[in-house]
């Protein structure tokens, strides 16, 4: 009876020994070899709308990226999402809940606010961090922080190139927004004119509260302009415009991606939007592949693929391209997306900087709805 006991208990300890090794081979397969990818996102709140569509394209992406879309990947993609409300301390948790308890190495995220309060994190941490934002620091002594998006310099150089072709003599007033990215711009417009030796005639920062288009418009003018740059964002952006016509400003009128971006400024502007210059994103609307996107896109979240969307997509399928090895490095994947100087995503053409800023090309355009 005890000898039957033995060779029970033995039995036993050899099948739960085999059974242990069974599921930990069985489990590589469906953790060891996925990428989580984390985002922090404003997926409630005034800005849920860029949100919504960067998740979206981030949904999209993981899908191809799994089915081999892109390739014989040597890792599955595993999208988490969680709500910043694009608030800093609020996106704080969000990220540790991703780094710390998901164990996300890399974090896609958006809103210069929350990008400027997550990289010095990511960067002591080493994860890797795509801060979608048009903040001018962003990418400032960066390791593993990368920015996805329009830049400062980049918009400043469309407009400037169109004031120079066309040769205004009188000069140029700029009017812009007194925040991180709108001095940045006007900084960028500034310095071109004075290369360019053109005038300087006037320029004017508003605070987002308390701003009185009225006054903004009155003093732009004063100094009677070709051209007025205002740089900013919604309906104070609007309003800058429309009191400039409606005082009698004929020339051309100049602004970035702001004015279609973030809803508000058009509307606000009103029939005065018609013929306002703007910077856009030039991305290949006719390539073959950017028009099944947006199709498979529309199909399955029933709306238009919009510039959120696709930047986000395209951030995804190039780390993957730049990617190697299911286990992923951080930092060697960032450094090999800095290498590669441009890449062509679907629909976009990206410049690839030093710094790490990843540009979408742009160009300038009239608004005309």
């Amino acid at each position: 009876m005890k000898k039957a006991l033995i060779i029970a208990g033995v039995v036993l300890l050899i099948a739960l020994v085999a059974g242990t090794i069974i599921w930990k081979s069985a489990r590589p397969a469906q953790t060891d070899n996925t990428v989580v990818i984390g985002t922090v996102l404003p997926l409630s709140g005034p800005a849920a709308f860029l949100g919504e569509g960067t998740l979206n394209g981030l949904r999209l992406a993981e899908e191809h990226a799994n089915v081999g879309k892109w390739g014989d990947l040597p890792f599955r993609v595993r999208i988490l999402a969680e709500d910043g409300a694009a608030v800093p301390k609020t996106s704080i948790g969000a990220y540790r809940k991703l780094t710390d308890v998901d164990k996300a190495r890399v974090v896609v995220t958006m809103a210069s606010g929350v990008c400027m309060v997550l990289k010095p994190l990511a960067e002591q941490e080493g994860v890797l961090l795509f801060a979608n934002a048009t903040h001018p620091g962003i990418t400032d002594d960066a390791k593993f922080t990368l920015r996805h998006s329009q830049t400062a310099g980049q918009e400043a150089k469309a407009i400037t190139d169109s004031i120079l072709r066309c040769q205004l003599a009188a000069g140029v007033a700029i009017v812009y927004e007194n925040d991180d990215y709108g001095s940045a711009f006007a900084k960028e417009v500034r310095a071109s004119l004075d290369r360019a030796s053109v005038k300087l005639l006037s320029e004017q920062a508003y605070e987002r509260t308390g701003m009185d288009a009225r006054v903004l418009a009155q003093k732009a003018i004063e100094g009677q302009p070709d051209a007025v740059v205002v740089l900013g964002v919604g309906k104070d952006l609007g309003l800058v415009i429309r009191r400039l016509r409606e005082y009698g400003f004929a020339g051309q009128i100049y602004t970035g991606l702001g004015f279609v971006l973030i809803p508000g400024a058009a509307e606000a502007a009103g029939e005065h939007a018609r013929g306002v210059l703007h910077t856009q994103f030039d991305f290949d609307v006719d390539n073959p592949a950017y028009r099944q996107l947006a199709d498979e896109y529309k199909a399955r979240f029933g709306q238009e693929l919009g510039a959120t969307g696709l930047i986000a997509y395209n951030t995804v399928k190039l780390f993957c391209a730049a990617a190697s090895g299911s286990q992923v490095d951080p930092k060697a994947a960032a450094d090999r997306i800095r290498g590669r100087k441009e890449y062509r995503g679907v629909g976009e053409q990206i410049i690839i900087s030093s710094k790490g800023d990843l540009m979408p090309a742009i160009r300038l355009t009239v608004f005309e709805k």
